[in-house]
């Protein structure tokens, strides 16, 4: 474990030169951690507070991606808790992405929804799943999707990630009223031939 203050201010009870050697050793193990891959952010204290600046590495090209689609995406933890969300989810819950971000997903789903999420969730742990749920928006607006869920591992940690594939508008989640074939079939007369 290394001495707080290897990256602080020095310490008055040693050396210049120790102290100098002690941060030095210090800031190289955290660029080392960061070369390694270690690192997913750093957080700098500043003026405005505590920023967090997140590390581009292979993956950052999935997280535009996710982050830009035009369909709703999150990751849930086990339990329901949002650990990531994108835009256009929240712009379907009409939220903020911080607004979002620890919520349990049940907040957005109404309330005849609870169980089938709940089971889709538990479902998603074993392997892909794909339902129709109805999503309820912060102003009430009810927003039916297909939502496909699948169980993710990262980093040792088990998480779950859903996709809102489709908006689901109330024209196409109900059926389209059927013609009668014979409602626009000229009329012929009986025993007569077929047009």
């Amino acid at each position: 474990m290394r001495p707080k203050a290897a990256l602080g201010p020095s310490c008055s009870s040693l050396d210049p030169s120790e102290d100098l050697r002690r941060r030095l050793a210090g800031a190289e193990q955290t660029l080392e951690a960061i070369r390694r891959g270690d690192v997913d952010a750093l957080v700098v204290a500043g003026p405005q507070g505590e920023q967090v600046y997140s590390l581009n590495g292979a993956e950052h090209v999935y997280r535009v991606i996710v982050e830009t689609m035009s369909e709703a995406a999150l990751t849930v933890d086990p339990e329901g808790t949002i650990l990531f969300c994108n835009r256009r989810f929240c712009e379907r819950m009409k939220i903020s992405v911080p607004g979002a971000l620890g919520r349990e997903v049940t907040a957005f789903v109404a309330l005849p929804q609870q169980t089938p999420l709940q089971a889709l969730l538990a479902d998603a742990q074993a392997g892909p799943v794909r339902r129709r749920l109805t999503l309820q928006a912060t102003d009430g607006t009810v927003v039916p999707v297909q939502l496909a869920a699948n169980a993710l591992w990262e980093g040792g940690c088990r998480s779950i990630c859903a996709a809102c594939g489709t908006r689901l508008s109330s024209a196409c989640s109900a059926p389209a009223p059927r013609k009668r074939w014979n409602s626009t079939a000229p009329a012929r007369p009986a025993g007569g031939p077929l047009p």
